[in-house]
């Protein structure tokens, strides 16, 4: 309907009839509307107007058609005037709560037909606890600590012990095999009360062949002569205790040296301050409280002859004197001790003093000055 348009069209011209007079009558009839609680269909392509009015007509002569029904001749839509809003296409102005499930067709709504209200990223669609409504949930909360079935997942490699596992933000299936054992374990992590035992006393070790671990006795495993000294705990001993078989021979233990008490020993030795000439005494004083038990007394090699060198000892009583006058051989030396001195006495007549030959061994005459007199004294009480 354009402006240009009258509402009414006359059935015939009454003009031709009645002359100018009729033409008011007419106009009247043309512009006559709807009153306020009636209205028309407005059959038109474009959008009826509501505002203003054409020339001559009355003032807000389109008001009217706010009450009236218009529609499309090419879509056939129908509308209705909505005041602040404008035109609506009356298929889509159905108050809320008047489609019921009758009205719908089954299987014909899809899910892209839901609305996401009150949802979130990837919630699924459940009947709440109350069973009274449906409500968007985490698919997490569906189901019941121990709900699911083992058997309700997708299996692994049957082939293979597969085990479910999150790794990197997402759940698989993983191998498990002896690398993937160790790897969840850091060094030094893993809990040696989880081994196979073996029997009491046993320590893991290498077998001899070197090829693999096993259980085995420490003493077994430990070389002849191999444990240092100073492995040994000595918490239990003292500088007075030594480390001896028990009495009943089936243990070590630290025991206290006992010192006899007697006999006492006294013990003294020292160096003769030179080699006695013939029929000469040379004494050297003990020490010791009392008579000496026993002494001996041996020659010592200073400057080296007749094969010996520095240090070598010579048994005292295995030099012999000669006698020049008579051809004599006798022992060349003698000792003697009282309650004070040792004392070395060389024979009275003496040509010369012999001794075996370190490597001959023939009796040979030594040089006295080569040599000195060493002696021991013991007082047992």
């Amino acid at each position: 309907m354009t402006p240009q348009e009258y509402i009414l069209d006359e059935g015939l011209d009454p003009t031709a009839v009645f002359g100018g007079y009729a033409s008011i009558i007419l106009e009247s009839i043309r512009l006559a509307k709807p009153n306020s609680y009636r209205g028309m269909v407005i059959y038109a392509a474009a959008e009826p107007t509501v505002i203003n009015e054409p020339i001559g007509y009355p003032a807000g002569w389109y008001e009217w058609q706010k009450r009236c029904v218009w529609t499309q001749p090419a879509t056939g839509k129908l509308h209705a005037y909505k005041t602040g809003v404008g035109w609506l296409n009356v298929a889509n102005q159905i108050d809320a709560g008047t489609i019921v499930n009758s009205m719908i067709a089954a299987g014909t709504i899809t899910s892209d037909k839901l609305s996401i209200s009150g949802g979130a990223a990837l919630r699924i669609l459940r009947i709440n606890a109350a069973n009274t409504a449906v409500e968007w949930a985490s698919p997490s909360s569906v189901f019941g600590t121990g709900a699911i079935e083992p058997s309700a997942l997708v299996p692994g490699n049957a082939s293979y012990n597969y085990y479910l596992a999150s790794n990197g933000g997402a759940v698989s299936w993983q191998l498990m095999d002896s690398g993937t054992l160790i790897s969840l374990f850091s060094a030094s992590e893993f809990p040696v009360n989880f081994l196979t035992h073996g029997t009491a006393n046993q320590v893991l070790s290498m077998n001899s062949a070197g090829t693999a671990v096993e259980w085995a006795a420490v003493a077994g495993k430990i070389a002849a002569k191999s444990v240092d000294i100073a492995k040994l705990n000595p918490a239990s001993g003292n500088n007075s205790k030594y480390l001896r078989v028990n009495s009943a021979g089936t243990d070590f233990e630290l025991a206290t040296i006992t010192i006899p008490t007697s006999p006492n020993i006294q013990r003294t030795f020292a160096d003769f301050a030179s080699i006695p000439a013939a029929g000469a005494v040379v004494n050297a004083a003990h020490g010791l409280a009392a008579i000496p038990t026993v002494v001996t007394a041996q020659l010592v090699c200073v400057t080296p002859e007749l094969d010996y060198v520095a240090g070598d000892v010579v048994e005292l009583t295995a030099a012999e004197g000669i006698n020049g006058a008579n051809g004599d051989n006798s022992q060349a030396y003698s000792l003697a001790w009282d309650a004070t001195n040792v004392s070395v006495r060389a024979q009275a007549v003496l040509t010369s003093v012999e001794i075996p030959h370190k490597t001959t061994r023939v009796m040979t005459a030594y040089t006295p000055a080569n040599w000195k007199i060493q002696y021991t004294a013991l007082r047992f009480y």
